[in-house]
């Protein structure tokens, strides 16, 4: 046999080495392939528990589902204020308090109350000019906005609604945190006049010139932990600002002897609002009257 042949025979011109690489790939495909589906079918496994885990997710936050005291919203709620607190607001500056009347305060006995007064604000101007003595208190609640950011809004006018300047009284953080935005000698716009079209019966003896507005802030939201935002589908503020809520309105009434059915949450005084908006705290305070 001569070498030629001998190389040839072994793959020395490279016919036998390509003859040799075809036939490993004809002898692997099978089991490569299968164990390509396998790590295919794993990975679609996968995507598919993830999918409907989160779509479980999303179901369970939607407006209406598991509605109550232990709804998803309150749960990741209570989770979120565990894991991640809300700072507290700035401290005010120290001249606006010195600047205001003893009549212009609310003080609480276990509570600070942080005066935020602007004594240059405008706040509601027409109804300050016909200020009446308060015979009610309104329960509002508002978005996650910061509290502090809140307060500032409420003492410039606002351009797109007709230059008026819009706020509250009162603004309880979901720490509890209380802020009082305007002086009691003043009124603010938290509420529509009597004669709009959007009020309800039996409550238009009320106004801006005759009342105290109180905002919950944060108890109309989504939960920072929710996959998905939405508008609130319920009133959801914590035990601190109900808590602190209660406080505030029993020293209110004490102040301006107002009675105490005469405590409304917005959505009872007006149409376009959420029906239950303040009714968690006004539900919490009628049941001791």
């Amino acid at each position: 046999m001569t070498r030629d042949s001998d190389e040839r025979r072994q793959g020395g011109d490279g016919a036998g080495v390509d003859e040799g690489a075809k036939d490993a790939v004809q002898a692997t495909p099978a089991p490569q392939r299968r164990r390509d589906r396998v790590g295919l079918l794993g990975w679609l496994v996968r995507i598919t528990a993830a999918a409907l885990v989160y779509g479980l997710v999303v179901a369970l936050t939607l407006p209406g589902v598991f509605a109550g005291p232990w709804s998803w919203t309150r749960v990741m709620d209570l989770i979120e204020m565990a894991f991640f607190p809300e700072r507290p607001p700035p401290a005010p500056p120290g001249d606006w308090h010195a600047a205001a009347r003893p009549g212009d305060l609310l003080t609480l006995a276990q509570r600070p109350v942080a005066y935020w007064g602007d004594p240059k604000a405008p706040y509601g101007g027409a109804v300050t000019k016909r200020a009446k003595a308060p015979v009610a208190i309104i329960v509002h609640f508002t978005d996650e906005t910061p509290a502090a950011t809140l307060v500032a809004y409420g003492h410039r006018p606002d351009p797109n609604r007709g230059n008026a300047a819009y706020g509250y009284h009162f603004y309880i953080d979901r720490a509890g945190r209380v802020l009082q935005g305007a002086p009691l000698a003043v009124r603010t716009n938290h509420i529509k006049p009597s004669h709009a079209s959007e009020r309800i019966g039996g409550t238009k003896h009320l106004d801006g010139s005759n009342t105290i507005g109180i905002s919950l802030v944060g108890a109309c939201r989504s939960p920072r932990l929710s996959p998905v935002t939405y508008r609130c589908s319920e009133d959801t503020p914590t035990t601190a600002q109900v808590e602190s809520g209660l406080a505030v309105i029993a020293a209110l009434q004490q102040r301006f002897t107002i009675p105490c059915a005469a405590v409304w949450g917005h959505g009872e005084l007006q149409t376009d609002r959420k029906s239950f908006e303040g009714a968690t705290l006004t539900q919490r305070h009628r049941s001791g009257c």
